[in-house]
Order: C-alpha cells, then sequence, then structure tokens
C-alpha cells in the first residue's frame, strides 16, 4: 500500500507569543527574569524580590534597549495577577513543523512584550526577512516560499504592525490572529488602577507598580467608547490614566495608535480567531480616581443607551478581536487557552497548507464559559460560576499544569438559576482549572493559589 503523506506548506513560518510569552533574561548575567515553571511565578508573585528588574527604566524608554534580552518562548504556564496568564506554545509549534517541509521552516519569535508593540515589530522586519531568505536557500525550501505569521494576543499586534510598518506585503501570505485586542482591553486599564481604592491581593499591587512602567502594558488600553457615564460613553483619555498615577505620556502615545483598517493588501489572507463564552470586563466607569468594571458593551447609538453582554475570551472581549479586514471564526475558549486547544491548532494548520476546514469553529450554541477569581489563598472557599444551557452535561477539573494530574473534580450544582461549583485548594501553586460540557475541549483558565497573607490588604 502506498505511503499515505501530510500536506506540507512550502511557506516559512513565524509564531508570534503574546504578552507574558517571551522568557525574558538579563542580558549580562542570564539570570532569569520573567518564566521558569509554576513555582517561579508564585514565589515571584508573593515575594516580589525576582520582579524589580522588569520595570521599564528611562533609559529603555529612550531606546536604549538591550538590558533585558527575549531568550526563548515560555516553557511553562506563565502568570501575572489580573491578566491571569498564558499557556506555552510547544504543540502549535510542534504541529506547524509536522506541515511544513522541514522543521526549519518554523521559527518562533520571542520578543521583550514589556517595552511595546512597535519596536517587537520593529525587530521582526529583520527577524523574519532573514528567516525567509534562509529558507529559501535551504536544500528543502522554496523560492516562491512566503511568510506565515501566526499570532496569539500582542503577537497579532505585532504581526499587523509589521504589516503596516515594515513589511514586504509580496513576501506575506497569511497573518492568523488569535485572541489579538485590536481594539484593546479593559483589563489594561484594571491592571493600570489596582491597588487604589478598594483592598486587592498583594500580588495585584506589586503586578501595578511594575506595570506602569511598560509601554507594552499601554499598547493593550481600550480604543472603543468604553467610559460608561451613565446616558453616554465615551474613550479612555491619556488623562484619566494619569487620575490612576499610570504615565500619562507612554498612555497618550498608545492611545494615537492607528486604528485597525478596513482593507488589507491584494493577496494577504488575514485570519482571526476569537475567543466566547466568558465572563469578560468590557466597560467601566471613572469616579474621584476611581475605577468600577462592567461586564457590558454601552451601546450610544440607542435613546436611551443600551448595556449588552457581549463577553469574550475572559481577557478580550468578542468585538476588540475581529479585525474589521479579517474572516473571524468563533470558539469557546479562553484567552490564556487559545493557542493550545486542539481545535484552534488544528484551525492554523488548515490555513496553512490551505485546506480549509469549514465553519468547524462557527457553532457555539454549545459554548461553556465560566469564572473564576485569578487569585485565591490556601484553604480559602471560592466559587466557580458556569454558563451552559444543560447542567447535566458539565463536569470539571483542577489539575497540575505541569503533570496533568488531577487534584479535585465534581459536578458542580444548580441552585437558584446559578451553576457553581465550591472548592478550596490547600497548597500553593499554579493550577489549570477545566470546565468541561462534552463538546468542544475542555474550557480552561489558570488560577494562582497562594498563601494566606498575600491576598490581605
Amino acid at each position: 500500500m502506498a505511503r499515505v503523506g501530510r500536506t506540507e506548506s512550502p511557506d516559512a513560518v513565524v509564531v508570534l507569543p503574546g504578552i507574558m510569552g517571551s522568557e525574558l533574561v538579563d542580558a549580562d548575567s542570564g539570570t532569569m527574569l520573567w518564566g521558569g515553571q509554576p513555582s517561579w511565578y508564585v514565589r515571584a508573585w508573593t515575594t516580589g524580590r525576582e520582579l524589580d528588574l522588569l520595570r521599564v527604566t528611562e533609559d529603555e524608554l529612550n531606546g536604549n534597549v538591550g538590558r533585558v534580552k527575549a531568550s526563548r518562548l515560555v516553557q511553562f504556564p506563565a502568570f501575572a495577577p489580573v491578566l491571569r496568564g498564558l499557556e506555552p506554545y510547544r504543540g502549535l509549534v510542534t504541529r506547524l513543523k509536522e506541515h511544513v517541509r522541514h522543521p526549519d521552516a518554523v521559527m518562533a519569535f520571542p520578543y521583550d512584550w514589556r517595552l511595546g508593540v512597535r519596536l517587537a515589530a520593529t525587530q521582526l522586519a529583520e527577524a523574519a526577512q532573514r528567516h525567509l531568505a534562509t529558507w529559501r536557500a535551504h536544500p528543502q525550501g522554496s523560492r516562491d516560499a512566503r511568510l506565515f505569521l501566526v499570532g496569539h494576543s500582542m503577537g497579532g499586534l505585532v504581526a499587523l504592525d509589521f504589516l503596516e510598518n515594515f513589511g514586504d506585503v509580496a513576501d506575506l501570505r497569511s497573518i492568523v490572529c488569535l485572541g489579538s485586542p485590536f481594539y484593546g482591553s479593559v483589563k489594561t486599564v484594571h491592571v493600570l488602577s489596582s491597588g487604589l481604592g478598594s483592598p486587592v491581593p498583594l500580588p495585584q499591587r506589586r503586578f501595578r507598580e511594575i506595570a506602569i512602567t511598560m509601554p507594552g502594558v499601554y499598547d493593550l488600553l481600550p480604543r472603543y467608547r468604553c467610559v460608561d457615564e451613565g446616558v453616554d460613553a465615551r474613550f479612555v483619555t491619556a488623562s484619566d490614566l494619569a487620575e490612576l498615577g499610570a504615565d500619562p505620556a507612554l498612555a497618550a502615545a498608545a492611545l494615537a495608535r492607528p486604528l485597525p483598517g478596513a482593507q488589507t493588501p491584494p493577496g494577504l489572507l488575514l485570519k482571526c480567531v476569537v475567543g466566547v463564552g466568558f465572563p469578560t470586563m468590557q466597560s467601566l466607569t471613572m469616579r474621584d480616581g476611581l475605577v468600577s468594571v462592567g461586564y457590558h458593551v454601552c451601546d450610544n447609538t440607542t435613546t436611551p443607551m443600551s448595556r449588552i453582554d457581549r463577553s469574550g475570551d475572559s481577557v478580550v472581549y468578542r468585538d476588540s478581536a475581529v479585525h474589521p479586514a479579517a474572516q473571524a471564526d468563533y470558539i469557546p475558549q479562553s484567552h490564556a487557552t487559545l493557542a493550545r486547544t486542539s481545535e484552534v491548532v488544528a484551525y492554523v494548520i488548515s490555513v496553512l497548507t490551505e485546506r480549509p476546514l469549514g465553519p468547524m469553529l462557527a457553532d457555539t450554541s454549545d459554548a461553556i464559559g465560566f469564572g473564576i477569581p485569578d487569585i485565591v489563598a490556601v484553604g480559602q472557599r471560592f466559587d466557580i460560576d458556569i454558563a451552559h444551557a444543560d447542567p447535566a452535561k458539565v463536569s470539571y477539573r483542577v489539575v497540575d499544569p505541569l503533570t496533568g494530574e488531577t487534584q479535585l473534580s465534581g459536578h458542580p450544582i444548580l441552585s437558584r438559576d446559578r451553576l457553581t461549583a465550591s472548592m478550596q485548594i490547600n497548597r500553593s501553586g499554579l493550577y489549570r482549572v477545566q470546565v468541561d460540557a462534552s463538546g468542544f475541549s475542555p474550557s480552561e483558565q489558570l488560577l494562582m493559589v497562594v498563601p494566606a497573607m498575600e491576598v490581605t490588604p
């Protein structure tokens, strides 16, 4: 019987991680500044010592970069308060290598996510062109090869900035964006305001102290009418951020970036995968320098203004992740997990090999989403709030992200029209919470459990 081979692409592939998706090291000493096993994140956010060198300095803001080096993509789940974190990209990279002519056609592009989209896109321009030239000259390469970019979260913004400002369109075939916040995320304002007003966990306060120095965080500010003023809605301004104690110059520069264009160059395929079904911050109110978030968008085209919950992937609300010039496909999955979900990996492969799967991701009628805290204390009881039409189908698991071993499992309880599961975890660490309804892959979110003293004001 003849051997049946895989469909292979002749192109050069570049994988761009999201914010927090690249390990960062001190360029001189090689000391790890961001990355490592889950225990590293628990220690970093509860002691703070490892995080000090992540602050962006005045020298770096003035263009003197190089103090920090992006060494590789994260190898383990990464976590930050409020933004939660993201899963590693090993599965996606491995599968991509199986569908090109040689593994050398696939390049991972780590970058210093602290410093923002524009600098990363500038560096991508050089790295991508070098990768393409090398692949075209490769013994198994192709002189007709072009670039195929797949970017998760901020990585999609880097890919689009590269296209608009540095890329040779003739060398680009496709860009696939996974959960990319083209119109920003309200969670970013929440990050920059954490620690102000009502008491919040110590790790969130520590994150704010370094986040307010990072251009990369400001690049994720919401750029739609998300400030709910009762009878109308408006855009976030640099003055708003200044009232919160953030850097108004960094805010103004980020908010001045052009919004996504309604067209792409002829011949370029642009696609977006959008997470849906999860409780997602979509609006905010600001009073006396304090921020309250809302889980609705404000439609000021109606009188009176209407408020609608559009949900999202827990970080990026669904309409913000849709580029106006792209085809969007939807899947019930969280932001952190999009790039590792089997359906999404299969979708990316289908675009790479030009073998479309059809409307596989379009039917979200069986979608399942859930909400959990981002940080809890050891022994603290907390609830998983689950949204699903058929409670009898739903089960949950809490697993160790390194070993996959189940720590807790069970079925939620329906009470007073709420589907919930109450639990506590008695050991600190980073955990993966999975909720399954026998439809898509289990919906997942990361949860950090810290010593009790670290969640007190």
